[in-house]
């Protein structure tokens, strides 16, 4: 009886561990698309790009009504070489059900008047 009871304990435990979702990671190949995302259920945007060159990804509209921005943005290398290319992370938290655009730009923030390397937008349907 005990052990049937244990396996029952270890295949309840495994499995819900198992089913345990993992975080949303948004990526380039998801351009213009929709997520639809619980409140309070972090998700992050990784974009590839080269901080060496000035270049970052910035946001350019957010409705902080209905996401918040979590910490700044995270620069990974591809490698240890300085000067290599690698993925900006940018975090955000749902915090009001509805829907938010988030519109983010390649760019250098001190130069004005020069059109952005490069956009992003996401549109986020927060549950």
């Amino acid at each position: 009886m005990r052990k049937t009871l244990l396996f029952a304990v270890i295949l309840a435990v495994s499995s819900i561990v198992c089913s345990a979702s993992k975080p949303l990671i948004i990526s380039e190949d998801s351009n213009g698309k929709t997520f639809s995302v619980a409140r309070d259920t972090p998700f992050t945007i990784a974009l590839k790009g080269n901080a060496s060159t000035g270049f970052s990804w910035n946001i350019r509209d957010l409705d902080t009504t209905k996401l918040c921005k979590s910490g700044l943005i995270r620069f990974k290398g591809r490698d240890t070489i300085p000067g290599t290319s690698g993925t900006f992370y940018l975090d955000f938290k749902p915090v009001k059900k509805g829907l938010s655009t988030i519109r983010l730009v390649y760019s250098r923030e001190w130069e004005t008047g020069i059109p952005a390397e490069d956009s992003f937008s996401v549109t986020i349907r927060v549950k």
